[in-house]
């Protein structure tokens, strides 16, 4: 059985941010991952820090602590507790990273955003819930998963 490619050339591309990249260079408006040379450092930037710091911490804490991976690895369970008040500093960082803007790498739209808000979604599919202090994070969520590509 022959399976179907991502790509008519067979290539197939498996990273989120590597395929976002690629459907840019195709329709590159709007342009989420910048422009000009700031706004494109800026947005790898804050993207980075949403994959490193927030996704990192969530990533580890529902490996080595949450029931269902219990089933498929062998947990650091100490380690991964640990993780879920890590995870809660970077929102509270975050939180504070963002005031003044209405979004996350500035004043437009980025995969930075895209990020985040998997970040979070995620976050709270296993269990790590937005800090009631995150005021200006919880108001960003809000506002991006109301967006009609957030609610697709």
């Amino acid at each position: 059985m022959k399976t179907k490619s991502a790509l008519d050339d067979g290539t197939v591309l498996c990273e989120s941010i590597s395929i976002c990249r690629y459907l840019e260079a195709l329709h590159p408006d709007p342009a989420l991952f910048g422009t000009e040379p700031l706004e494109m450092a800026t947005t790898d930037m804050w993207n980075r820090r949403i994959e490193m710091q927030l996704m990192a911490t969530i990533g580890l804490y529902w490996r080595h602590a949450h029931p269902f991976t219990a089933k498929i690895i062998k947990q650091y369970t100490d380690f991964g507790e640990s993780n879920l008040e890590n995870a809660q500093n970077v929102m509270r960082w975050l939180d504070k990273e963002i005031a003044g803007r209405d979004y996350i790498a500035g004043d437009k739209f980025t995969i930075a955003d895209i990020s985040a808000l998997c970040a979070i979604d995620f976050a709270g599919f296993v269990g790590i819930a937005l800090p009631e202090d995150c005021t200006r994070l919880t108001a960003w969520h809000q506002r991006i998963s109301a967006r009609p590509s957030a609610q697709a």
